[in-house]
């Protein structure tokens, strides 16, 4: 709901009680019944309007956090099963890099996770060769990376500014 659609609203409103308890304006008016309507009309649009764009906001949000959910659970599947074959070969540098706390980048903002699971999809990716048998291949990292993207173009934009700010200031 923008600022405008609510002046409008409470303007509308306000005049609409003015005029519904002060009779003799509108019988001043040679065409009240007419102007009555199309302030009703104003009114019942922009609170269309408003309903329209809440209900909007709310299936974006739940479209958002599946899909947070769903970078999520791709970045700790190909977390355990990294840290699986670096285990089994006895990698201690891979299985350090590899281990991810699932309660943690859960609770990560938005591109902080995105940044997680660029790292862990270009882990993987470096060792795509001998992880097939744990079941990471190739399909497995399109998937990966085709959610990671999806996540990535469907947060706002004024926190990728904001991710922008935060690496100039390390740099």
């Amino acid at each position: 709901m923008t600022s405008l659609q609510i002046k409008k609203l409470k303007m509308y409103g306000a005049l609409r009680v003015l005029l519904g308890t002060n009779l003799a304006i509108l019988e001043k008016l040679p065409n009240a019944t007419v102007l009555l309507t199309a302030l009703d009309n104003a009114i019942a649009d922009i609170q269309s309007n408003i309903a329209l764009q809440q209900a909007r906001g709310n299936e974006q949000k739940e479209q958002l956090e599946k899909l947070h959910d769903k970078v999520v659970q791709d970045a700790m599947d190909a977390s355990r099963k990294t840290g699986a074959y670096a285990d089994a070969v006895n990698n201690k540098a891979l299985l350090k890099d590899s281990q991810l706390a699932e309660s943690k980048i859960s609770r990560l903002k938005d591109i902080e996770l995105i940044q997680i699971a660029k790292g862990m999809y270009n882990l993987v990716n470096t060792n795509l060769e001998q992880l097939p048998p744990y079941g990471l291949t190739a399909d497995t990292q399109t998937a990966f990376l085709s959610d990671i993207t999806l996540f990535e173009a469907f947060i706002p934009q004024q926190g990728n500014a904001g991710l922008d700010k935060k690496n100039i200031t390390k740099a």
